[in-house]
C-alpha cells in the first residue's frame, strides 16, 4: 500500500468516525434510524482498511441514507451543514485510489521462482490399456527433468526415460498454475460418467502443496483447458527426447 492511498483510509476512516458520531447524538435525540447509519458507516471504515469490498458498498448506502434521513427530519440550514459529512464520505469512496484498491481483484501470490516446482500429467486404465505418466520436477531455477513412462495402448512398446526440461517449459508452466489461480479452485465431481474412457489427471506442486485436478472435475471457465494445456507442453518435451534419440 502506497503512502497516498494511506492517507486517503485514514481520512475516510476520520470522516466516517465524524459521521458514525453526529448520527448516534441525532439518533440519540430521536432520529433512531440515526444510529443504524452512524453504525454503518464507521463499520464500513474499518472494512476498507482490512481491504472488504463489501465495505465500500456498505459506506456508500449508509452515507446516502444519511443524507436521506437528514433532508427530513433536519430543517434547513442545520439540515444542509449535517449533510456535509456524508458527501464527504461519498466523496472519499469514489476517489480513484480507494474505489481502486477496493475493487481490484486480488491476485494470488504467484510461484517462488527460488522453490520446488513439480507439475504431473497422468492418464490410464481406458478400453485400450495404455497408460502415461510424465513427470516434471524443478529443485531449483535452471534444474528441471521430465521423468516418462509411456504405453500408448496394450501390446505397444513401454518408453520409460528421463529428459531435460528447458527453462521456457517450466516458466509457462509456472504462468500457468498463477494466471488460472489454480491455488484457490474449490472443484467438485461432474456427474457424468464415461466408462471406457482413461483416467486422467494433472498435478502441480508449489513447495510443499500439492494441488491436483481430475478429468471428472468441474472445472472453472477461466482454466477449464488447463489438462490439455500441460499435455501439450509434457508431452512436447517427451516427443522431443524420442525423436533425438
Amino acid at each position: 500500500m502506497d503512502i497516498e492511498l494511506r492517507k486517503s483510509l485514514r481520512l475516510l476512516v476520520l470522516m466516517s468516525l465524524t459521521l458514525g458520531f453526529l448520527d448516534i447524538v441525532m439518533g440519540s435525540f430521536g432520529v433512531y434510524p440515526k444510529i443504524l447509519t452512524g453504525i454503518a458507516v464507521v463499520a464500513s471504515a474499518v472494512g476498507c482498511m482490512k481491504r472488504v469490498q463489501a465495505a465500500w458498498y456498505v459506506g456508500l448506502i449508509a452515507a446516502i441514507a444519511d443524507i436521506v434521513l437528514t433532508f427530513l427530519f433536519v430543517p434547513f440550514p442545520w439540515g444542509l451543514v449535517l449533510m456535509v459529512p456524508a458527501f464527504a464520505v461519498i466523496y472519499m469512496l469514489f476517489k480513484p485510489d480507494i474505489k481502486g484498491y477496493l475493487h481490484k481483484k486480488k491476485t494470488p501470490a504467484p510461484v517462488d521462482d527460488d522453490g520446488y516446482f513439480a507439475c504431473e500429467y497422468s492418464s490410464g486404465g481406458g478400453m485400450e490399456g495404455g497408460r502415461i505418466i510424465l513427470s516434471m520436477t524443478s529443485p531449483s531455477p535452471g534444474k528441471a527433468s521430465l521423468n516418462y513412462d509411456v504405453m500408448r495402448y496394450n501390446g505397444d512398446e513401454r518408453k520409460t526415460g528421463n529428459a531435460e526440461v528447458p527453462d521456457e517449459t517450466v516458466a509457462e508452466l509456472k504462468k500457468m498454475f498463477d494466471e488460472y489461480g489454480i491455488r484457490h479452485w474449490k472443484l467438485k465431481k461432474s456427474d457424468m460418467i464415461v466408462l471406457d474412457a482413461p483416467s486422467v489427471s494433472v498435478s502441480f506442486t508449489v513447495g510443499k502443496d500439492m494441488f491436483s485436478v481430475e478429468d471428472d472435475d468441474v472445472l472453472p471457465k477461466k482454466g477449464s483447458d488447463v489438462i490439455s494445456r500441460v499435455y501439450d507442453a509434457l508431452m512436447g518435451i517427451y516427443l522431443t527426447k524420442e525423436t533425438d534419440s
